[in-house]
């Protein structure tokens, strides 16, 4: 598995932005008779082995060799539920993951939630894929902080 760059996270963020204002036309292909859309992925972190030992232990829930991945088409879902997203918060989700403040299973199944305090409240939502051994984007959004 060869780990994604920080360009690889630019290029899909781009080619989302790009679909939305209509410059990016998505690929088709057709398989096995049936035509699908382009879907690049990035697999942009792996889970170490000390955060899954902790996750083991907290939360029961083994993703121990996972590797974390968003695509084009979650990456689409972001920009267009959360508009005041952009290229420097995708840019820090590894800084968000690793040095989060809270960590959690979310309200829906088989879903991690992560937050951190900067500038704003940023909110990362991963899917378990425990079939693919994958931690997938499934959405991220950032609120204003609330200053003490």
């Amino acid at each position: 598995m060869k780990k994604k760059t920080t360009k690889d996270i630019v290029q899909i963020f781009a080619k989302a932005q790009g679909i939305l204002n209509g410059t990016y036309i998505r690929k088709k292909q057709k398989r096995n008779g049936k035509i699908f859309r382009e879907n690049q992925e990035v697999t942009f972190n792996k889970v170490s082995k000390t955060e899954a030992d902790l996750f083991l232990k907290k939360h029961g829930i083994n993703v121990k060799d996972y590797i974390r991945t968003m695509n084009l088409e979650q990456t689409l879902h972001v920009l267009k539920r959360h508009p005041n997203m952009t290229i420097a918060d995708f840019l820090i989700i590894s800084t968000i993951i690793n040095d989060r403040d809270i960590c959690g299973l979310g309200r829906a199944e088989n879903t991690i939630v992560y937050k951190k305090t900067l500038a704003d409240e940023y909110f990362y939502i991963e899917f378990i894929q425990h079939g693919k051994k994958k931690l997938a984007l499934k959405t991220f959004y950032k609120k204003k902080a609330i200053s003490k």
